[in-house]
Parts: structure tokens; C-alpha cells; sequence
């Protein structure tokens, strides 16, 4: 019986992939060395591609970290001063590199539901290793629509103004409080991102706006902007 017990206690006895007794170079049954070359082709293959980016590659990645949800071919060109062929040939280039992918939706735009050719990063595997090595660039919004709720927003506003009469230079603590209380990620994303740091400050010491989640937030929204 004691032999038995020794036996069964022995290290040498077969193991599960996460047992301690196995050796790393042996789990999943791949070496070690051999993994380590995976990573390095990886790695290589990451570098080779974005060195190949060009300059308007560049500045459509720029746009769409702007656009998390997805933008349409016009709305990047607005964003980066491209034409929008240009800005076509760039999102095919990406989409071969599987880093961005294209949606046809249902969007409320403005007042109407339309339904629009969206693209956006993908956001994980391939496109999250260039993101991490693409360095963000700044993006000017166009002059037109900069002082503006974004038409996919404007259904928010169902009472006062009209949401397309409403302008952040004047309205911004009324923009913000609409947007970032809501249950649309979207809005909220946008309202953080876009928004004055003084509108957001503003808008923290609303009640519904000073406590849990939503002052998070915008605490997280001003300190990410270095004030």
C-alpha cells in the first residue's frame, strides 16, 4: 500500500498541459524555441506592414479611432482632407491588411433612418497590434460641422430645440448632460471625446453627473486630456 501511495504522488506520473510538473517548452505540445520564432515572424510581418502605410493609410487609421462605431467614406474624407476616391482606395488597402472591416446599416440620421456603408476598425488581433504601434494622429473636424451635434445624435433631443438648431459654443452643458446621461455608448463616447474639458467640468457638478459611473467618466474623459 505505502509503494502504491509513493507511486501515485510521483511527479513522474502523466500530467494535464497545466500541470507544474510539466516543462513550459512542452506545453500544448510546442517547443518553446518554436514559439519564440512564431512571435518573431509575427512581429516582423506587424513592422513591414505599417512601414508600407502610406501617408493617407495613416490618416484614415487617424480618423476611424475618431469614429469608433464606423464612418462612411464622406464623413473620413471630411476628417482628412482626402478625396473621397482616395479615401476608397486607402479603406480597400486596410480592409486586404484585415484591419478594417465594412457594414451596411440602418442608421437615425438626422430625423430620418437611412441606410448607410459604414467601415470601421476592427479592433482586435492584427488591427489592436497596429494600433499599438501607429502612434494617433490629430484630426481636425470640418469647420462647418464643428460647433454641431452630429446628425446620428440628434434623435436624443426630443424636446426644446431641435437638435440641428443646437451648437456646443452655446448649448454645450445642455449637449452634454443630454449625451452623457443616456444609455447610447455611442453618444456618451462622443460626448467625452469632443466636448470642451470646461463643459465636461461643468457638466460633472450636475446632479446625476457627481457620483458612480457616468462621473467616472468624465473624470476619466479630463484626465485623459491632461488638464
Amino acid at each position: 500500500m505505502a509503494q502504491a501511495a509513493r507511486t501515485l504522488e510521483s511527479p513522474q506520473t502523466s500530467a494535464g498541459p497545466g500541470s507544474p510538473s510539466r516543462r513550459p517548452e512542452e506545453v500544448a505540445g510546442v517547443p518553446r524555441r518554436a514559439r519564440g520564432r512564431g512571435l518573431a515572424r509575427a512581429r516582423s510581418r506587424l513592422e513591414r506592414e505599417v512601414g508600407s502605410l502610406s501617408r493617407g493609410e495613416r490618416s484614415v487609421i487617424a480618423a476611424l479611432r475618431r469614429r469608433s462605431f464606423g464612418a462612411t467614406v464622406r464623413t473620413v474624407a471630411g476628417l482628412t482632407g482626402l478625396s473621397a476616391g482616395h479615401v476608397r482606395r486607402c479603406l480597400r488597402r486596410l480592409e486586404q491588411l484585415g484591419w478594417v472591416v465594412r457594414e451596411s446599416r440602418s442608421w437615425l440620421w438626422g430625423y430620418e433612418q437611412v441606410r448607410l456603408q459604414v467601415w470601421r476598425l476592427t479592433w482586435s488581433g492584427g488591427c489592436a497590434e497596429m494600433l499599438s504601434v501607429v502612434r494617433p494622429e490629430s484630426v481636425e473636424e470640418p469647420p462647418a460641422s464643428a460647433d454641431m451635434v452630429p446628425p446620428e445624435f440628434w434623435f436624443k433631443f426630443w424636446s426644446g430645440a431641435p437638435a440641428d438648431k443646437l451648437r456646443i459654443s452655446r448649448d454645450g452643458l445642455l449637449i452634454a448632460e443630454t449625451l452623457i446621461t443616456g444609455r447610447d455608448l455611442a453618444a456618451r463616447q462622443w460626448a467625452l471625446a469632443e466636448l470642451p474639458v470646461d463643459v465636461l467640468a461643468q457638466c460633472r457638478q450636475l446632479r446625476g453627473c457627481d457620483s458612480g459611473v457616468v462621473a467616472d467618466d468624465i473624470d476619466a474623459s479630463i484626465a485623459a486630456r491632461g488638464v
